[in-house]
């Protein structure tokens, strides 16, 4: 699954929290997963109305016998940035990918097949 979070401030903590913006669909398994269009997000909900405001994107694997696990996530990504980095060249063209780290390694990567904001 993939989750999309921005950080919000805490009343009472200096520490942001991070709200769930977006949750995709799970896929059983597969190791190259393609989600489904989803309908229009809300940009006033998906980043505050703020094409540049920083989003992590984390990636699930589902487990059915054990805990979930993250495979990976992308930092500091911003919704311009998801459009500006939409491919031109389908699925298999990683050019524009985003890429998940976990403990700064390179664990995948997010190929955006489409994106608009209006």
């Amino acid at each position: 699954m993939l989750y999309f979070f921005h950080a919000h401030p805490h009343a009472h903590s200096h520490a942001p929290i991070l709200l769930v913006v977006y949750r995709s669909d799970k896929k059983d398994d597969h190791l190259n997963p393609l989600w489904k269009e989803s309908g229009p997000i809300d940009l006033e909900w998906f980043c505050d109305g703020n094409r540049d405001l920083n989003l992590k994107i984390t990636l699930w694997d589902y487990q059915s016998r054990s805990e979930d696990r993250v495979v990976g996530s992308i930092e500091d990504v911003t919704a311009q940035s998801i459009i500006d980095n939409v491919t031109t060249a389908g699925n298999g063209d990683m050019t524009n990918a985003l890429k998940f780290k976990k403990k700064e390694r390179d664990v995948g990567d997010l190929i955006i097949l489409k994106a608009k904001i209006e």
